[in-house]
């Protein structure tokens, strides 16, 4: 067991703590990296739970971090569209649905591609679209119980580690806004409009 671990859950806590007394317990963390060991709780579920703590891990609040991002920091030539793609990873499709919503639900026109792509199809389709950004639901290269939410700047490429800082520092300050309307293209892919 790693030497620390986050805990969001204080009811459970104090047993916790006797079971591992090894382990140093940090409060109100997300998750806390120690050397190579990066831990959540070791948080599991079943199938039907699992989108459900991606939601709460992280998902609808950095949609919405981001979107309140890009909304405060227009980039001059670019459209109000967010290209979402996801990858082949458990649930990919459904955290990728769901980020889709939360951009639309907060104005921004989204397209979300119908089956999993390739990361740079996503940054591709941003530059050539001139969205403000793009999101990719993938862990790339980590092992497939992983997952995460990249962010493409306006230009296709990896945001700037200032942009990421600035998204992080908006994280949870707003309340979500989502939208589960969109309607289909001829091209096969998914366009969400804000209602």
């Amino acid at each position: 067991m790693p030497a620390s671990l986050g805990w969001r859950s204080w009811s459970a806590m104090e047993g916790l703590a006797k079971a591992y007394p090894d382990t140093t317990w940090v409060r109100d963390q997300r998750y806390v990296q120690d050397g190579q060991v990066i831990s959540t709780t070791g948080v599991t579920a079943s199938i039907p739970m699992s989108l459900a703590l991606v939601e709460a891990i992280g998902g609808d609040a950095v949609a919405q971090a981001t979107a309140n991002y890009w909304s405060a920091n227009p980039v001059t030539g670019t459209e109000n569209l967010v290209i979402v793609g996801y990858d082949r990873r458990f649930l990919s499709d459904q955290f990728g649905r769901r980020t889709a919503e939360v951009f639309a639900g907060n104005g921004f026109s989204v397209v979300l591609t119908p089956d999993p792509t390739p990361t740079p199809s996503v940054s591709f389709a941003v530059k050539r679209q001139h969205a403000v950004g793009g999101i990719m639901i993938t862990a790339s290269h980590n092992p497939p119980m992983f997952n995460g939410f990249k962010l493409k700047s306006d230009y296709g490429g990896s945001a700037e580690s200032a942009t990421c800082q600035a998204v992080e520092n908006l994280l949870d300050r707003h309340p979500v806004q989502s939208t589960a309307e969109f309607h289909c293209l001829s091209e096969g892919h998914r366009t969400y409009t804000a209602g």
